[in-house]
């Protein structure tokens, strides 16, 4: 049995998060745009089942989620809400089948938007902006099934095993039942 670490809901300004997915150690972020208090319940029995790592976004009805990013994709077509993925990404040449591939980006830093029903469409974060501290999130190491966050009191961060917890979300992502 592992315990995982407790991290208490916290709320950080955007700024900080995009500051922060734009660090080359940094992991994918998922921001969730505009739940509700209804739809901010479903996500946080779904995330506590599925023990994602997720940040407010401060003053705003925005979630970001650490890691995860198919799993944060599901989560957003099932509530119905729109979602944009930050990462940044080594641009290296990929071999395939004896031939080299070069990506045809110009930018490390990559930006998707998705709409409700899951379809691509134009970000709606500004990434922008300019490049803050990250003294909030710079301070946890991001590594799968290392961090829990706390919400209202719960402290359910134990798991049983990890490739239990890991076909658990592999399911979710199938088939968007827990």
């Amino acid at each position: 049995m592992k315990e995982l670490e407790i991290i208490e809901l916290q709320e950080i300004p955007i700024e900080e998060i995009v500051s922060f997915s734009k660090l080359d150690t940094s992991p994918v972020i998922t921001i969730l745009y505009d739940l509700n208090y209804g739809l901010f319940n479903k996500f946080v029995v779904i995330a506590d089942e599925l023990k994602l790592v997720f940040f407010l976004v401060k003053g705003t009805n925005k979630i970001a989620v650490i890691g995860t990013e198919k799993v944060a994709l599901k989560i957003a077509r099932l509530l119905q809400v729109k979602t944009q993925v930050m990462y940044y990404s080594l641009l290296k040449p990929k071999k395939i089948l004896g031939k080299i591939y070069t990506p045809k980006r110009n930018s490390n830093y990559v930006v998707q938007a998705f709409d409700e029903n899951g379809k691509p469409t134009e970000p709606f974060i500004n990434t922008e902006i300019e490049i803050v501290n990250c003294d909030n999130l710079s301070k946890y190491t991001f590594r799968n099934y290392k961090y829990y966050v706390s919400v209202r009191g719960s402290k359910n961060n134990k798991i049983e095993n990890c490739q239990l917890l890991r076909d658990k979300r592999r399911n979710f992502t199938l088939t968007g039942k827990i």
